[in-house]
């Protein structure tokens, strides 16, 4: 049988054309296809497509393959070990190490191992550490766990000390973990960096095996897996590593990335934090939580011809020591005319004066120049100064007023974060007497407000309480520093929530129907005219809530901001007054009316007091019990003036470079209610609520235009329970307390008609203002 001339017998139309062709014109080649079986047989169109999505598979697990050798192997190029080096040639053309022969007698170096090892990760030693904190309450978010984490020893050995004596003050359970790759065990560890069984710390291990030859990537999952299973467990509120430049690369890539994604707060210590911020020990861990979350922001006012003192000013910021956190914001007040030389040295400054990814062309220095020339009035200057700022989160964000006449020690942003943290974001700050905190001065005035007294801070050692748990910390001479009931324009930190509730204070305060009750040409000024006029508010805020601030109590030699009135400059809105102030004595009553002192002022007993304050109605008066007089300033007897020859020295800033050598009980930052309170005159009183004068009842009757003058229950950054509306009746926005929960005797009732109130109507403590008479 001849064998078939096609390929395909089964097709039909190949199989015609085969028999047109004649015998003889071509030999017939038998394909071995056609030798298989017919259930073998596959079409050669199928079998290509085969092999093509081989090839594929082929490619990509090749380039995968490819990929996953790369990203293992990440050696630093510009290290090579001792064994890579005997491999390579030298410029002689031999290979291995081309030693000469006064090398002969040097000790051999061990070869440094592989970092080539990339196996699954385990961690042998980390969880029974782990299981042992259980009396921590680390399965609760908020708690008060803090954890130091080091990679390398040379960073443990300067953190140890500084979580050893976080521990010794016992307000945090402190944790320190190694997860570097030093085989050395613990025990060998913590011998060779003296920490004995005074050192309570809870200690872990969260190195991997073969961490010593672990590659670079293996490390560095090591390190975010480590950070996971402590967050599992302990939920440390804060995580303090060190940013000096000691530390692992893949540590530190690795813990920023983790700490951002778990929202943990990530505090990077400088490399001169055990020298520096040993303060940092004292915090809680709620402090410790809110390090990167409270933010500060610089306003500075500036005046006309003020150029000198704002270039010293400036100067001394970028001076001082802001320990590896982001300096504070910086905004500057400019006048309408501004001075050559100021803005030649604006132009040439530069803040922050290091930024922290090294680019030296940042300038975020926030410059606002004012248009309108025309002098203002003390309320359009104090809304126009207010308005400088506002808080984007109240809780958090924080300003800090500075006047041109100051100059800041490089140790001001130390005690100004120490004491922020401590004051406003630890555990006691939700105590009633933190709430009442109104900021925190960096200066201590040497005058009361009225600037015609020597300001006497108290010295009682009683109020200077340590830590009962400091073992070291022993009371010493150094007197506390001091609450007072006054605000201050020089240098001070203003809390976001005050400054929120100061906007609609202001906003309440200066309606027109309001502005006009307290508006009488015997309305005596508390505010000295050396001060700005936006302080007469705040003043009146301050005693209506009963606010304080916190003052230093530093030596003359150690303080942290000086005031050089050798460039003082009246405040814009009072400079008129100044320029056109009579000098006869027979203008008195004038100035009477426009500085708010009558004649009979010009004697005055020790506190600036005098004896005419029945004369004015209008008037609240501030005298205590004790049988002081009226409080108020009279510009003839001003000491803070620099030509006055009763003017105080100025402080020199301190030398010191450490904040504990400043504090006293060694920095141990006492609660607020156990400091001694001054009221705005200079008495003594008691931090209790129920020892403050009544003044908020005096204010809304005589100034919120209320027709009962019982204080109602404060809203938060709010006072519009203060106010009343133009029928003398209160807001409906606002909860009225009732009356049975405060011990007080009921207020005596207004009469229809007021032609005068007496100071024993008043009580204690008042401010400026006038009583209509009004027919309800």
């Amino acid at each position: 049988m001849p064998a078939p001339s096609r390929l395909f017998a089964t097709d039909e139309e190949l199989g015609k054309r085969d028999d047109d062709l004649k015998l003889g014109q071509g030999s017939v080649t038998l394909s071995p296809w056609t030798l298989w079986p017919r259930r073998y047989r596959i079409r050669r169109r199928r079998l290509g497509q085969i092999v093509l999505a081989l090839l594929f598979v082929f490619m990509v697990y090749k380039s995968l393959m490819f990929d996953a050798f790369q990203s293992i192997q990440v050696v630093d190029d510009n290290i090579i070990s001792d064994s890579e080096e005997e491999q390579l040639p030298h410029e002689s053309g031999k290979f291995g190490k081309d030693d000469s022969a006064s090398d002969a007698h040097k000790p051999v170096d061990v070869a440094e191992p592989k970092h080539d090892y990339s196996g699954p990760i385990k961690f042998h030693k980390l969880a029974s550490s782990l299981h042992a904190i259980t009396r921590t309450a680390g399965w609760r978010k908020s708690n008060r766990n803090v954890l130091f984490v080091a990679s390398n020893l040379k960073s443990a050995a300067i953190m140890i000390p500084m979580a050893c004596e976080m521990g010794r003050w016992r307000r945090n359970y402190v944790h320190f973990a190694f997860v570097g790759r030093d085989e050395m065990s613990l025990p060998d560890i913590l011998d060779l960096n003296g920490v004995g069984s005074h050192c309570e710390i809870s200690w872990h291990d969260g190195r991997p095996d073969s961490s010593a030859i672990s590659s670079e990537l293996r490390m560095r999952v090591s390190v975010g897996a480590a950070l996971g299973h402590i967050q599992n467990y302990m939920h440390p509120q804060a995580v303090l590593i060190d940013n000096s430049g000691r530390e692992d690369d893949f540590f530190i890539k690795s813990a920023k990335s983790k700490a951002k994604d778990m929202g943990m707060s990530l505090i990077e210590l400088p490399a001169n934090a055990a020298e520096k911020m040993m303060w940092i020990s004292r915090l809680d861990s709620d402090s410790l939580k809110a390090w990167n979350r409270a933010e500060v922001e610089i306003l500075i006012h500036s005046p006309p011809e003020s150029s000198g003192g704002i270039s010293r000013l400036l100067k001394s910021l970028q001076r001082a020591d802001y320990f590896g956190c982001t300096p504070p914001k910086l905004t500057i007040e400019l006048p309408a005319a501004v001075d050559p030389s100021l803005q030649q040295y604006l132009s040439s400054i530069r803040w922050p004066p290091t930024a922290s990814d090294g680019d030296t062309r940042r300038n975020e220095i926030t410059l606002r120049h004012r248009i309108n020339r025309r002098m203002a009035a003390p309320d359009e200057a104090s809304v126009r100064f207010l308005e400088s700022f506002y808080p984007t989160d109240p809780t958090n964000s924080h300003v800090l007023v500075l006047s041109p006449q100051v100059e800041l020690s490089p140790l001001y942003y130390h005690y100004l974060r120490y004491t922020l943290l401590e004051y406003a974001h630890s555990s006691f700050a939700s105590e009633a007497s933190n709430k009442r905190m109104l900021g925190i001065s960096l200066d201590k005035p040497p005058t009361y407000l009225n600037g015609s007294t020597r300001l006497t801070p108290p010295t009682d050692l009683n109020f200077a309480i340590k830590n009962p748990t400091s073992s070291t910390a022993d009371s010493d001479d150094r007197p506390p520093p001091f609450l007072w009931q006054a605000p201050n324009s020089d240098a001070a930190l203003y809390f976001g929530n005050k400054w929120v509730e100061l906007h609609d204070f202001l906003g309440n305060r200066l309606e027109p129907q309001r502005a006009t009750r307290s508006t009488s040409p015997k309305s005596k000024k508390l505010v000295s005219k050396q001060q700005p006029a936006w302080l007469e508010y705040v003043l009146e805020l301050v005693r209506a809530r009963g606010y304080y601030m916190l003052y230093p109590h530093f030596e003359d030699s150690d303080a942290l901001a000086t005031v050089h009135n050798e460039l003082h400059h009246t405040p814009e809105e009072f400079a008129y007054s100044a320029l056109d102030a009579p000098s006869s004595s027979s203008s008195s009553s004038s100035s009477s009316d426009n500085d708010g002192s009558s004649s009979s002022s010009n004697h005055k007993n020790a506190n600036g007091d005098d004896d005419d304050d029945d004369e004015d109605p209008g008037h609240m008066s501030s005298s205590s019990s004790s049988g002081h007089s009226t409080f108020v300033a009279d510009p003839s007897t001003y000491l803070s003036t620099s030509g006055s020859p009763a003017a105080e020295p100025e402080p020199f800033l301190t030398s010191q470079t450490q904040l504990l050598h400043l504090l006293p009980n060694d920095g141990d930052l006492p609660e607020a209610i156990s400091l001694p309170l001054l009221s705005h005159d200079g008495h003594r009183i008691s931090p209790s609520l129920h020892s403050i004068p009544d003044y908020a009842s005096t204010f809304r009757r005589l100034v919120g235009g209320c027709n009962d003058p019982m204080p109602r229950k404060p809203s938060e950054r709010s006072t519009t329970d203060l106010f009343c509306d133009d029928t003398g009746a209160d807001f409906d926005d606002v909860e009225i307390e009732p009356r049975v929960v405060r011990a007080r005797p009921s207020p005596v009732p207004v009469p229809a008609t007021t032609p005068a109130v007496s100071r024993s109507e008043l009580g204690p403590g008042a401010i400026p203002a006038v009583v209509k008479a009004e027919t309800h």
